[in-house]
């Protein structure tokens, strides 16, 4: 492209480019002056002309011959006329037709048949007045940056470097105008102008703007379909010369507008993300496929869109960034412009993209930017438009979450919180969120109490609660994202034998000498669940102080008119409280429970279990005696469970002291941490629809992984997860699963041990989840224990349950506690985690899980039988409700 002169000259003064040459056929319509003021304008200095020849008269009736002979001199005479007035302005005319390149002259009313040969031919084509004129120069773009982009080719050969006017539909246009010169590489000056109105009003507000702006040069980029008419139709009554390009698209393609919402640079890469919409404003997904992210009128990047969302390099969306949806063509097929957010400047304010406009005034405040959240896909430019913001953000582009379908509605805010969140943590000065929810380091308000406050107050209230971003460690990242407490354990043990963890846990009961507390999910009334309750009964006769808290519905006590036996004479017992967390109400409350299972004895010493009160989490497979009639809840299952001392005890405590208040029991006095010392360790407490902690401490390991990832879990692995970890495969790093069977099986897998069909569907859910990553390149492995000699000997080798919670990355760092990796873990019940970064007792965690992985039974997905059950199971772990979780 042509560098602009400077100053910009007047565009038919001084033509430093234009057309090689120009088929003009007007007839006798222009006078000769005109024509050379109109080829003067397109085309270039001594550049070649054809004047059409006139047509041959036509032997008919006497009367029609004589005007066609008068119609022919006349011709005849303007011809001559054209050629010598065309010739002294120093270009040269030809007989025959003129060279590549050229640009077809016509008069405004030539009909449609004449302007489509010379399109479809690939020529430009000029509808041009009588009247000449030298004012500006606009472009056409009511609906479609493909129009803007279409058009630039021809500007810069007719307006090299000057200003072009763009006149749009857009209530706020694709972007600034600078935006839009940077990624369409215009060197001139560049201006967006509103129509105003809908696609019916267009033709009256085009010519008003004309008229205001003195535009008497419209480029009209347009596709020689049935389009054309209605275009020339449109155009009748604009004072203004037309020029059509060949190429744009047409009218059946306009109808879905692209629009793009603000990319945020992450350090992860940036994902863009990209609707279109339709004249009835809603919003449909583009078509997945190549393309190409344009700067400056070049292609930066290629990538690929699925879903309407597409990844890039951090560094390559870093300045404002055009989509064309075909990288072989480039910027010839852009369709939308979009600019990033920055992490400098004014501290930023989010909204969601429902918010009063009244109230989103009230957020800008003293100087702060403002930036409206879409937790679903919308039209960000009817957005912006409408509220006045920054920036329209969609939400799981900011957290590149797969676009998942299993997340719940009742967690609207708890996802809005987390792109706040996941914002700080990038570094992104978040200083005020509009959310009946929020974290630490920002001020969130819920929007009823921002109507209240006064300006003065709010403005108080955001500056004390705006703390400084440090970014960059995973600490940091723990921090920001998940409220982690970086603390440590004087002694950390791993407890992956039943028996170990069982007796761990008596003698942390039968230790206690002042203060026990003891959470759980699930109690039995078995062997263990009473074992554990006649513990904890003797504790408290002897005098300490006996907490225990059960949730209401998985335990069966205090909810939907049912009382645990074990827990009501627990309840008894001299010195124990026991306490049912959230009795059932309605039928939210059936999944927003407390999945936590902690032991706290004196303050000093703790278990963080994966475990239930039950026989099969407690047993080892060593104590029991299998037969092929062995119930399914009589085979042991495989569990972890973790012992620590030292500073971190004190957070469990409090997790435990947290919840025990929302049960309605009187806290006792907190624990004092202590100096740290020994394994460190981040510990992580999540709370039933108020975060999403564990959730994003596993992304954050995941997404620092850079060799391997190994997980233990037998649940239906969430959408968002599946994702992330597809991803990590694409990075290169290896993805170890060992999941198992919840209705096991023996004989090698082959036969189920009696009891409930209703766990062999479940399995296929989970596995089907699983099945999605071993396709993708994983090991995973179905949990296998070879037999015992003192099982029967029709067992054989079995396939258990894995109940176990267990993370490790790279050998270096582990993730345990009460989290799985569904949707149920994720958003509706409450969670306890602690990240070990100690590459010693994280080995030996790595070890273990290494041992299953080397007897277990592999998802083959070369194997047609494996095929055969993944087909099966496919569509219904895919799209079962996420009830099932």
């Amino acid at each position: 492209m042509p560098s602009p002169p400077d100053p910009s000259p007047a565009v038919d003064a001084v033509v430093a480019s234009g057309f090689d040459g120009a088929v003009v056929h007007v007839g006798t319509a222009l006078p000769a002056e005109a024509v050379v003021v109109h080829v003067r304008r397109l085309v270039r200095e001594g550049g070649r002309v054809h004047l059409a020849p006139a047509p041959d008269p036509t032997p008919s009736i006497f009367p029609a011959w004589s005007r066609a002979q008068v119609d022919l001199e006349a011709a005849e005479a303007w011809r001559a006329a054209a050629h010598a007035a065309l010739e002294g302005a120093g270009f040269e005319v030809a007989d025959d037709d003129a060279p590549e390149g050229s640009v077809a002259i016509l008069d405004r009313n030539a009909p449609v048949d004449s302007v489509a040969r010379h399109l479809e031919g690939g020529r430009a084509v000029a509808l041009v007045r009588p009247e000449t004129g030298t004012g500006g120069v606009g472009v056409l773009a009511l609906a479609d940056l493909r129009q803007a982009r279409a058009a630039l080719p021809v500007l810069a050969r007719v307006v090299p470097g000057g200003d072009v006017h763009l006149l749009t539909l857009q209530q706020v246009p694709h972007g600034t105008a600078k935006d839009l010169r940077e990624v369409l590489g215009w060197n001139g000056g560049l201006h967006l102008h509103a129509v105003g109105g809908g696609l019916t009003e267009a033709p009256a507000g085009v010519a008003r703007l004309l008229d205001t702006l003195a535009l008497d040069l419209l480029v009209t980029p347009t596709s020689t379909t049935w389009s054309l008419r209605p275009m020339l139709m449109l155009t009748t009554d604009w004072a203004a010369d037309l020029l059509f390009v060949p190429g744009g698209p047409s009218l059946g393609e306009l109808r879905l507008r692209w629009a793009a919402f603000a990319s945020v640079p992450l350090a992860r890469g940036t994902q863009i993300a990209c609707v279109q919409v339709d004249p009835a404003g809603l919003v449909w997904m583009p078509p997945d496929g190549p393309c190409a992210v344009v700067e400056a009128g070049t292609v930066r990047a290629t990538t690929t869109l699925t879903g309407g969302r597409a990844v890039v390099s951090p560094d390559v969306a870093a300045a404002p960034w055009g989509l064309a949806s075909d990288p072989e063509v480039g910027p010839d097929s852009l369709q939308v412009v979009a600019h990033p957010v920055r992490r400098d400047g004014a501290p930023v304010a989010l909204v969601p993209v429902d918010l009063d406009p009244g109230l989103v005034a009230r957020a800008h405040g003293e100087g702060r930017r403002v930036w409206a959240v879409a937790l679903q896909p919308c039209d960000p430019d009817a957005v912006r438009a409408r509220l006045g913001v920054d920036a329209v953000l969609l939400a799981g582009s900011v957290l590149d979450d797969g676009a998942p379908r299993d997340v719940p509605a009742a967690a609207h805010a708890v996802v809005f919180d987390r792109v706040a969140r996941a914002l700080r943590a990038e570094g992104y000065p978040i200083a005020l969120s509009v959310n009946p929810i929020g974290g630490s380091g920002f001020l969130h308000v819920r929007p009823e109490d921002l109507a209240a406050l006064a300006p003065d107050a709010l403005e108080n209230a955001v500056r004390a609660a705006s703390v400084p971003v440090t970014r960059g460690s995973l600490g940091d990242a723990l921090r920001l994202r998940c409220g982690a407490v970086s603390t440590s354990a004087a002694s950390l043990a791993w407890l992956s034998d039943s028996r170990a963890a069982r007796q761990a846990t008596l003698r942390l009961i039968d230790g206690a000498t002042t203060r026990l507390r003891f959470q759980t999910f699930m109690w039995e009334d078995d062997t263990v669940g009473r074992a554990f309750a006649d513990a904890l009964a003797r504790a408290g006769a002897r005098g300490v102080d006996v907490q225990v808290l059960v949730d209401s519905l998985w335990s069966q006590h205090r909810s939907l008119a049912r009382d645990n036996p074990v827990l009501s004479a627990l309840d008894e017992a001299q010195g124990v409280q026991v306490r049912a967390w959230h009795p059932v109400q309605g039928v939210s409350d059936l999944k927003r429970r407390n999945h936590r299972k902690l032991v706290v004895a004196d303050d000093d010493r703790a278990l963080v279990h994966g475990r239930n009160v039950a026989d099969h989490y407690f047993t080892s497979p060593d104590e029991v005696v299998l037969t092929p009639s062995t119930d399914q809840d009589g085979v042991p299952w495989v569990d972890l469970s973790t012992e620590v001392t030292g500073p971190v005890v004190a957070c469990v405590a409090a997790a435990f002291d947290g919840a025990w208040v929302e049960a309605e029991g009187t806290p006792g006095p907190a624990v004092a941490a202590g100096p740290r010392t020994g394994v460190p360790l981040w510990w992580i407490a999540h709370t039933s629809l108020r975060d999403t902690h564990t959730l994003d401490a596993l992304r954050e390991l995941f997404a620092r992984a850079r060799h391997r990832i190994r997980i233990v879990n037998t649940f239906a692995l969430q959408h968002e997860l599946q994702h992330a970890l597809v991803d990590a495969l694409r990075r290169g790093v290896a993805v170890e699963v060992v999941t198992g069977h919840v209705r096991p099986r023996h004989q090698g897998g082959q036969v189920p041990f009696p009891g409930s069909p209703g766990r062999d569907f479940a399995t296929e859910i989970i596995h089907g989840r699983w099945d999605v990553l071993a396709g993708a390149g994983a090991t995973v492995v179905a949990c296998a224990q070879p037999a015992r000699p003192h099982w029967h000997a029709d067992v054989g080798a079995i396939l258990p349950h894995v109940h176990a919670k267990a993370v490790t990355i790279d050998g270096q760092l582990a993730a345990v506690g009460s989290f799985n990796v569904d949707i149920s873990s994720a958003y509706w019940e409450s969670e306890v985690m602690m990240v070990v970064a100690d590459p010693e007792r994280v080995g030996a965690l790595d070890g273990w899980i290494g041992g299953m992985l080397d007897l277990g039974v592999r998802f083959d997905p070369h194997d047609p039988t494996w095929q055969h059950h993944a087909a099966q199971r496919s569509w219904i772990s895919e799209h079962w409700p996420a009830i099932i979780s």
